[in-house]
C-alpha cells in the first residue's frame, strides 16, 4: 500500500521538475540570448564593427588573406605532444 502511494508521489515529483525544467531553460536561455547576442550586435552597430567582409571588390584579383602566425618548421609539427 505505502509502495504504491509512493510511486504516484515519485512521478509527481519527477513530472512537476521535468515541467520545472523547461520553464527555467526556456526564460534563463532566452534572457541569455537577448542579452548576449543582442547587446553585441546593438554594441558592434553602434561603433560600426563588421565581423564579415560581405563587400566585393570587382578589382580584387583574390580575397586570400596570408596567416599572420609565425612560421615553424615541418619537423616541428611531427611530434606536437
Amino acid at each position: 500500500m505505502f509502495r504504491k502511494i509512493w510511486e504516484v508521489i515519485k512521478k509527481g515529483f519527477l513530472t512537476f521538475s521535468h515541467f520545472i525544467q523547461t520553464v527555467v531553460n526556456t526564460i534563463l536561455l532566452t534572457i541569455v540570448y537577448f542579452v548576449g547576442i543582442g547587446l553585441t550586435s546593438i554594441i558592434s552597430k553602434l561603433f560600426g564593427k563588421h565581423y564579415l567582409e560581405l563587400k566585393l571588390n570587382k578589382d580584387a584579383k583574390s580575397y586570400y588573406k596570408e596567416c599572420m602566425s609565425t612560421k615553424k618548421p615541418k619537423e616541428e609539427f611531427y611530434r606536437m605532444y
